[in-house]
């Protein structure tokens, strides 16, 4: 009995992967996990689909293993719902990173490290921000040093981890803190005053025109060099947006 629960089921490979959130109590999780392992086993006309992990979470946010085969990645790390378009928009985002030929990158709201892991295979010092602890200890288990994995909020640390050739913002729905469009510009600033270079990239990834069309306000310092739609959720109005931002005075790439 909680006011409210989200629930998610999800298809990692050929296996189901099960998450509920905001849950009180729950005595009966491993009846549950049972009974849906024996359920996924017959779905798809006979052929076996096995249930990889079921996870809860409860309103304090700690996290409870019902059932869980070690994935390989976090199974309540964000997943785009179209592979093949999100595989498509990750190598462009990487493409774009290194037309900037870059020694160090900041991979803001990282994830599971994906894109830092490729980039600091590249021979790219990556400092990867990322909130979630499960994603950002995924994260760091992908990354050599130099390369490392900063655990916390991206509006308090990205000043921290500055200067960096090339700035990767990849933020929900809501967009970016309005902290982390001062720390850009007070970037640029700074580099005009004599001090550390400024980003000479930003690559931000939106969901949400709207909440880009805002932050992209709050940065007087760039301009907008090039725009790349992707139709990630087909038959819909939403629509998965890569925008390139470099500093007045700037290359345009």
């Amino acid at each position: 009995p909680v006011p409210q629960l989200r629930g998610a089921v999800r298809l990692s490979g050929d296996a189901l992967v099960v998450l509920l959130e905001d849950v009180a109590h729950w005595p009966r999780a491993r009846d549950f996990a049972e009974r849906l392992t024996s359920l996924a086993a017959a779905i798809g006309g006979g052929a076996p689909r096995g249930l990889e992990a079921v996870r809860w979470i409860d309103l304090d946010g700690r996290h409870h293993d019902v059932l869980d085969l070690s994935t390989a990645r976090p199974v309540s790390s964000f997943e785009q719902v179209n592979p093949a378009m999100a595989g498509r928009l990750h190598d462009d985002v990487v493409a774009l990173v290194r037309t900037h030929q870059p020694s160090t990158v900041v991979d803001a709201y990282a994830g599971d490290g994906q894109t830092a892991a490729l980039l600091s295979a590249h021979g790219v010092r990556v400092t990867a921000i990322e909130l979630d602890a499960e994603a950002a200890q995924h994260a760091a288990r992908r990354l050599a040093p130099p390369s490392s994995v900063v655990e916390g909020r991206v509006e308090e640390t990205l000043s921290s981890v500055l200067p960096a050739d090339v700035v990767i913002l990849n933020p929900p729905r809501a967009g970016v803190d309005a902290r982390v469009c001062e720390t850009l510009e007070k970037a640029v600033a700074a580099a005009r005053d004599g001090g550390a270079p400024a980003p000479r990239g930003v690559v931000y990834v939106s969901c949400n025109p709207a909440t880009l069309a805002r932050d992209l306000s709050r940065l007087p310092s760039y301009h907008v060099a090039g725009v790349q739609g992707y139709d990630m959720f087909p038959q819909t109005a939403h629509v998965e947006t890569m925008c390139h931002l470099v500093p007045h005075g700037g290359r345009i790439t």
